[in-house]
């Protein structure tokens, strides 16, 4: 995929993307730090339940997304719910995101996922829209309560 001149891939996190995953999160409002990332990428990236990709350009990240295989209560079958998605604000407008979600479907698709679940906050109108042009429907709320 390319994005004016540069080309864009999409490939499976590793443990080295930490700092650039690092990068994008914080950009997004959710401090964190190399450390911080290094050790959360150590906890989910061997857990084959989830998938992390990442796409680059020119060997530096630009976007990640990180998604969750579950089962459902209420019916049979497995769902993957997007569990972040971020691509850094000099590649917005230019498909990668279109192209992270696109392989998360795929990974999901292939790991047995009837369907996929995303949250956005309230305040994520550009997200909400983003979700929308991909058939994404608007279904529920969600409710947080932190437990400290």
């Amino acid at each position: 995929m390319t994005i004016g001149a540069a080309a864009v891939a999409i490939r499976p996190a590793r443990i080295g993307d930490a700092e650039g995953i690092a990068a994008l999160m914080s950009e997004l409002g959710y401090e964190t730090s190399s450390l911080q990332m290094r050790e959360r990428l150590e906890r989910i990236l061997p857990d084959v339940g989830y998938a992390t990709m990442v796409a680059t350009s020119a060997d530096r990240i630009g976007g990640m997304v990180g998604a969750r295989m579950g089962f459902h209560y209420a019916r049979d079958g497995a769902y993957a719910r997007v569990v972040a998605l971020i691509v850094t604000r000099r590649m917005r407008q230019g498909g990668v995101g279109r192209a992270l979600v696109n392989a998360v479907e795929e990974w999901a698709g292939s790991k047995g996922a009837e369907r996929i679940l995303v949250a956005t906050a309230l305040h994520r109108d550009d997200a909400h829209r983003f979700y929308e042009r991909l058939s994404y429907e608007h279904t529920g709320r969600r409710y947080i309560k932190l437990l400290h």
